[in-house]
């Protein structure tokens, strides 16, 4: 299992993209939109390669972007596969 520092509930969002977690799974900003309660939910995706379809990490933020929850979303291909599932297992683990 890799071991990295991620960001965490109360941190601002230019901050926990610094962290271990989001460079080294290279996660980089896809989609920026709001949600029922208006606040802005940015979704980031690796930057590249066979893993950036198969993975999403989803952060709420405030109105001073500082993150109100994470979310991570794996594909249960990726997730139930027998060559790749241990990136899967260590993606949720670093989470």
């Amino acid at each position: 299992m890799t071991s990295v520092c991620v960001a965490k509930i109360g941190d601002r969002l230019d901050d926990a993209k610094q962290t271990d977690f989001f460079k080294f799974f290279n996660l980089t900003e896809v989609e920026s939109k709001k949600d029922e309660q208006k606040r802005t939910v940015t979704s980031f995706r690796p930057a590249t390669g066979k893993f950036r379809e198969l993975v999403r990490v989803d952060v709420t933020l405030n109105a001073d972007n500082t993150i109100l929850a994470m979310q991570v979303s794996l594909s249960r291909s990726f997730i139930d596969s027998k060559q790749n599932g241990i990136f899967a297992r260590d993606f949720a683990k670093s989470m």
